[in-house]
């Protein structure tokens, strides 16, 4: 098989690695035991938690294990359920981060989901990074 087709297989959604680079892609991924491994490993239990109560615990282990906020909008946006406001602080802060970083989507579920959050805190803070989140999409 060509060089080109292996290439085109790698880059097809859900296609299978061409052999000639699964080495290489296994070159890429974060040696086991360094904290970007462990932070893959802890992106993956968040991405993996079913019910709401199982992704509170991963986000509490998440954060407890000192890793930096991962750059995806759907699971930034899924924290943003956490019922601890200083979590909310943390996610919202790295959304607006994020957003300076690479323009987010401002998906239909995160404006409703800023939107909830308002109407269920009180907290100045909270409702300033909100605020400056909305101006942004």
């Amino acid at each position: 098989m060509s060089y080109k087709s292996d290439l085109e297989k790698l880059f097809q959604p859900g296609g299978e690695v061409p052999e000639r680079f699964k080495d290489q892609l296994k070159g890429l991924k974060p040696e086991e035991g360094t904290p970007e491994h462990d932070r893959l490993l802890a992106i993956a239990e968040l991405h993996d938690a079913e019910s709401f109560r199982d992704f509170v615990k991963a986000v509490d282990a998440y954060r407890r294990g000192g890793h930096r906020f991962p750059d995806d909008e759907d699971l930034l946006g899924r924290m943003l359920d956490h019922p601890r406001e200083q979590v909310l602080v943390e996610v919202l802060t790295h959304l607006l981060d994020l957003h300076r970083r690479h323009t987010l989507s401002g998906s239909a579920a995160l404006s409703q989901r800023l939107k909830t959050i308002r109407s269920i805190t009180d907290d100045p803070k909270i409702h300033g990074l909100i605020e400056e989140l909305e101006a942004v999409l």
